[in-house]
């Protein structure tokens, strides 16, 4: 059984994201260490929502984006089906947004989540989402897969540099892609989802 963990206890997040260069979701690689009020995250720029209505409010493009990578949705042929889409996001993350860290980010969203799926080894995942988010252009430069029956296309780095701790590093940007009017419904256009894995102290 997965045993959902305290982010505290066991997220090792990095140093700010200061430097220019820096991709956005860089406080999501560092495991040097671990901080109980994300004070690196904030010094980063990312404000940590705590309030319940706050984190609410700003769960629409991370719901979508999380639906969109699960399931991988066909192309929106209206606006009904783009609504429709968005209100069961909405209505499947807000079920689950016990378990993520939200913070916001000059417009952008962002979600931090963690468990255990076996001793000695937690998995995190973390999601940077917005109307534009500057790396998804760069991940796409080498890497896009698209077609014309899906509402997404997606691509990732191949065999990214990992951490030291980091057992398995993914990283993959999404955009959604259809006539803005379809798209209008939706809060989110594009976004970078990193999953790793890593070890903790037991």
């Amino acid at each position: 059984m997965k045993h959902l963990v305290p982010l505290a206890a066991c997220l090792a997040l990095g140093a700010p994201a200061s430097a220019q260069e820096d991709p956005i979701y860089a406080p999501c690689l560092d495991a040097s260490r671990v901080t109980a009020d994300f004070s690196d995250v904030q010094a980063a720029g990312w404000t940590h929502l705590t309030a319940a209505q706050r984190r609410e409010q700003a769960a629409p493009p991370l719901a979508e984006v999380e639906l969109a990578a699960r399931s991988l949705p066909y192309s929106f042929l209206d606006v009904e089906e783009a609504t429709e889409f968005a209100g069961q996001a909405l209505a499947t993350y807000l079920s689950t947004l016990g378990i993520h860290e939200i913070f916001t980010r000059d417009g952008q969203t962002a979600s931090i989540s963690a468990d255990v799926d076996q001793p000695g080894r937690v998995t995190v995942r973390c999601v940077f989402a917005g109307m534009e988010v500057a790396d998804v252009a760069t991940i796409f430069a080498s890497d896009v897969r698209a077609s014309e029956d899906l509402a997404i296309s997606f691509g990732s780095i191949p065999d990214p540099a990992r951490p030291d701790g980091v057992q398995s590093l993914e990283i993959t940007a999404i955009r959604f892609e259809g006539d803005e009017a379809v798209l209008a419904p939706l809060s989110v256009r594009e976004a970078v989802i990193v999953t790793l894995v890593r070890e903790v102290a037991q």
